[in-house]
C-alpha cells in the first residue's frame, strides 16, 4: 500500500491533508530492527493512530502502545504472528487488512503452469515461519496436495537477495515461489524477474507488479483492496469506533496475471486451460 494510494482513499472519505489531518511518516529502509524506536517515537509525538504496512511495522507499533489505535496492512497471519486474538474479535487496541497467506495458492496455480513441476523453491523469509504449518508460508499440506516437494530458499533482507537466488537456481528446481517481503519493493521484483528469466526457472511472485516488470506469474488479491479498506478502517475508528470491535479484513477480488512473453523467454507454454481462467495477459 503506498502512501499516495491511501492519500487518496482518505480524500474520497473527506479527509482533506493539512486540513483534517497530519500524516507523519517514519521510515525503516529494510532494516527491522530500527521499527521500535521509530514506533516509540510516533507514540511519542502523540499521535492518535498508527497506520503500520508490514508485519514487522505491526508489531513494533502493538509493543510501543497499549492504547494508541494501530491498523494494519500485512501479508501475514495476524492471529498467527500475534498481532490479534482472532479475525472476528481482534483484541486490544489493533485491527486491519490482511491479504496474505496465499503462497500455497500461488504454488498449485505455478504447478497448473508447470503441470511437470516435482521440485519448488520457496523464496522466503523463513526462520521467520513459525513451523511449515504456518498459514502465513506454504504448509506441508499445501505441498503434498500440489505434489511438489518444497526447498526453503532464506533471504532475510535485499542485500541477501542475489545470493538467495543463485542457491535457487543451483539446487536444480524446476519452479520457484516469492514470498511477499515487507521490504520487496520494485527494484526487487525486476531483479528476480531478471534473474529468473535469464536461468530460464518459471516464477510466481507476490505482486502484480513483479509480472509487470517481467516476472512470469502473478495470482493473488486484486490490486488496490488495501488502501481502500485500511482507509476505511481508519475512517471508523477517528470517527469513534474501537479497533476491538472492528474484525480484520481480507480480500473479496483476486486474480491471476501472466506474462507470455517471459513465457516464451524461458521456453514454457502455458496450457490453454490455464489461460482461459487468467486475468489478464501481459504480452
Amino acid at each position: 500500500m503506498s502512501a499516495p494510494m491511501f492519500r487518496r482513499e482518505l480524500l474520497a472519505l473527506g479527509y482533506v491533508e493539512g486540513q483534517h489531518y497530519v500524516l507523519e511518516y517514519r521510515f525503516a529502509s529494510g532494516v527491522a530492527a530500527r521499527l521500535p524506536a521509530l514506533a516509540a517515537e510516533l507514540v511519542a509525538l502523540p499521535v492518535d493512530l498508527i497506520v503500520a504496512n508490514s508485519t514487522p511495522a505491526a508489531l513494533a507499533a502493538k509493543g510501543a502502545s497499549t492504547t494508541v489505535p494501530i491498523v494494519f496492512n500485512v501479508a501475514a497471519d495476524p492471529v498467527q504472528r500475534g498481532l490479534v486474538d482472532s479475525f472476528a474479535r481482534p483484541g486490544g487496541n489493533v485491527t486491519g487488512f490482511t491479504a496474505g497467506f496465499y503462497d500455497g495458492k500461488r504454488l498449485q496455480a505455478l504447478k497448473e503452469a508447470v503441470p511437470g513441476m516435482s521440485r519448488a523453491g520457496y523464496l522466503c523469509d523463513c526462520p521467520s515461519l513459525q513451523s511449515q504449518q504456518d498459514r502465513s508460508g506454504i504448509t506441508s499440506a499445501e505441498a503434498r496436495n500440489a505434489g511438489v516437494q518444497i526447498r526453503y530458499v532464506h533471504v532475510g533482507d535485499p542485500t541477501g537477495l542475489a545470493r538467495a537466488l543463485a542457491s535457487a537456481a543451483n539446487a536444480g528446481l524446476a519452479g520457484l515461489v516469492v514470498a511477499d517481503l515487507s521490504w520487496m519493493a520494485t527494484v526487487h521484483f525486476k531483479q528476480i524477474a531478471d534473474f529468473t528469466t535469464t536461468h530460464r526457472l518459471p516464477t510466481i511472485g507476490p505482486a502484480k507488479r513483479f509480472v509487470e516488470v517481467g516476472g512470469l506469474i502473478y495470482y493473488g488479491p486484486r490490486s488496490g483492496q488495501n488502501s481502500g479498506r485500511v482507509a476505511a478502517i481508519v475512517d471508523k475508528i477517528l470517527k469513534g469506533a474501537k479497533p476491538v470491535d472492528l474484525p480484520v479484513e481480507q480480500p473479496t477480488l483476486f486474480e491471476l496475471v501472466v506474462n507470455l512473453k517471459t513465457a516464451k523467454a524461458i521456453g514454457l507454454t502455458i496450457a490453454p486451460s490455464v489461460l482461459a481462467r487468467v486475468d489478464q495477459v501481459i504480452q
